[in-house]
């Protein structure tokens, strides 16, 4: 968080889940094509978080994005292709390379994104002359490891739209956290700060995991986030094992975008608390783009919009660690933020 601040539906070829105030059964909505409603209470079912207003979108097998109109790709929430030849060749990178479409599982976390606790470094580009409602970043997904043995450390690697002078925040991207026993879990989530659908665990603001890309470690990872007249899309690429998710939520009040955009690796808070121990990411190298929903650029160089902070270990000097800019924007959306141990 920045500055701390089933209905099934098929028409004309259209497959789309919309999760309103029902409460759907997890496992047919991954099994089968038919409306079930289910009337138990899914807020202490583990794997079982559907916010209302949250839409996942399949298209077809037979549907051929790369030939698709621009009225059947809005269909399942993804960007008409562009008619620059460079940016068209990444649009098809983006979502013409996609082999799976998932039907994920939304389980509520208890991470939230803090960066008020000086735990981050990235990009934070504002330009309110030009209000970004898009947000594009490609990275690969780092390992992690445990700065101290057998203990749990936790690193996130996302982008987001708002969050300038305490607005509100919409963002997503990857976990890599290690558990205490030295085991790397590796995930996608989303997180909505401040707007009426605000994503909570227990009140407080919380990440949802949204499982069933499989992204690993070294795999080539896509986050494109769009914001429009009260609707949030998400989409998530690992373009390394060709698997992709599609999802909007809707019905979005509250959310004034003064075109502020990031690109962020963040030490998470645990439980309301900043955790302990950043993860050992290595480094990530971003490619940043933000923009409109129907086309993005690379942010202007300018290293004003460059930003690191320490990340401490509660004033232990042995286990400090670092998660800093080492590499500033270039003229291709390329920067780098690394983590350090400075004891």
């Amino acid at each position: 968080m920045k500055n701390a601040t089933r209905k099934l539906i098929v028409a004309s070829g259209v497959t789309c889940i919309i999760i309103s105030s029902l409460t759907i059964s997890q496992n047919s909505f991954a099994q089968t094509e038919k409306m079930v409603q289910s009337k138990r209470d899914t807020s202490t079912v583990s794997g079982d978080y559907f916010q209302p207003g949250l839409v996942v979108y399949v298209p077809p097998q037979n549907l051929d994005l790369l030939t698709a109109s621009d009225s059947k790709l809005a269909q399942y929430g993804i960007p008409s292709r562009p008619s620059a030849p460079s940016k068209l060749a990444e649009w098809k990178q983006a979502f013409g390379s996609v082999k799976h479409w998932v039907r994920p599982t939304f389980t509520l976390t208890n991470e939230t994104m803090d960066e008020s606790d000086e735990n981050w470094s990235g990009l934070t580009f504002l330009n309110l002359n030009s209000p970004a409602s898009r947000v594009v970043g490609w990275w690969t997904q780092p390992y992690a490891y445990a700065p101290t043995q057998d203990q749990p450390a936790y690193s996130a690697t996302w982008v987001g739209l708002g969050g300038a002078v305490d607005e509100p925040l919409i963002q997503g991207g990857t976990f890599s956290n290690v558990n205490s026993g030295g085991g790397g879990s590796y995930n996608v989530w989303y997180e909505i700060v401040q707007t009426n659908k605000q994503t909570e665990q227990n009140g407080q603001p919380a990440a949802v995991a949204v499982s069933g890309l499989n992204n690993q470690p070294g795999d080539q990872m896509y986050c494109d986030i769009r914001y429009s007249n009260g609707t949030a899309n998400f989409y998530y690429h690992d373009i390394t094992n060709g698997n992709a998710v599609s999802f909007s939520i809707t019905g979005i009040t509250g959310f004034s975008n003064y075109g502020d955009v990031d690109w962020i690796t963040e030490r998470p808070d645990i439980n309301g608390a900043p955790a302990k121990y950043m993860a050992d990411y290595g480094s990530v190298t971003f490619t940043a783009e933000e923009g409109t929903p129907s086309s993005v650029s690379y942010p202007t160089v300018s290293s004003q919009y460059d930003t690191y902070y320490y990340v401490t270990e509660n004033g232990n000097s042995n286990t400090d660690t670092l998660s800093y800019v080492s590499s500033h924007l270039n003229s291709t959306g390329n920067f780098t933020t690394s983590w350090k141990n400075y004891s």
